[in-house]
């Protein structure tokens, strides 16, 4: 079995954690998400935020927002649904893109059932 790649000895001084999303009871499990830069220079990660389950894609989940105010050095806010969840499962796999006019465009998919998932 191949061994695991060394990372370089300056690697822990580079990368420092700057925002972890924990899961617990409540919050199964975090995943796709997106990060864009706001008009007003903070950042925005949007991204999958599973209830309780078991982390399954079929679990109940809403898309969270967070949001740094500094280019990602801290996230001091709460993570915040970004609206109620729109799918009879949930909603997950958010993309974000700044539209040719200006506007922020959200492109995310609504799971109903395991027959029935839509891009919006």
């Amino acid at each position: 079995m191949p061994s695991k790649p060394t990372p370089p000895a300056h690697a822990a001084s580079v990368l420092t954690p700057r925002l972890v999303l924990s899961c617990g009871p409540e919050n199964s499990r975090n995943s796709e998400g997106d990060l864009v830069a706001l008009p007003d220079g903070r950042l925005s990660l949007v991204y999958s935020r599973f209830d309780a389950g078991r982390g399954s894609d079929h679990d109940h989940g809403a898309l969270a927002q967070v949001t740094s105010p500094d280019g990602g050095l801290t996230w001091p806010d709460a993570p915040r649904p970004l609206f109620a969840r729109e799918g009879a499962a949930n909603d997950m796999s958010v993309t974000l893109r700044y539209l040719a006019d200006g506007r922020l465009a959200l492109f995310n998919l609504r799971k109903n059932s395991t027959n029935d998932c839509r891009l919006v």
